[in-house]
């Protein structure tokens, strides 16, 4: 059980890394792949940026790296907990 949990933890990690990609690109926000990493990234990605202070600092959005570190934390701590 806990190997599916980290690996749809990985896979959500890899959809918020290429959401980052994305900010830097602008591609077609229309494009069903672009549009559903949107879907997929963007309501955490929102809340992080709500309730984190420092998430936005000025035109750096750091909330993407946040959530990629925490779901790593996460994951070592059910990689632990599973030992």
């Amino acid at each position: 059980m806990s190997i599916f949990i980290i690996f749809l933890l990985r896979l959500y990690s890899i959809l918020v890394f290429i959401n980052i990609i994305f900010s830097f690109l602008k591609p077609d926000a229309d494009f069903p792949p672009v549009k559903l990493i949107y879907t997929l990234t963007e309501p955490l990605l929102e809340g992080t940026r709500r309730r984190v202070p420092f998430a936005l600092l000025g035109p750096l959005d750091l909330s993407g790296v946040l959530i990629i570190i925490l779901i790593n934390i996460i994951i070592k701590i059910i990689q632990r907990l599973a030992q």
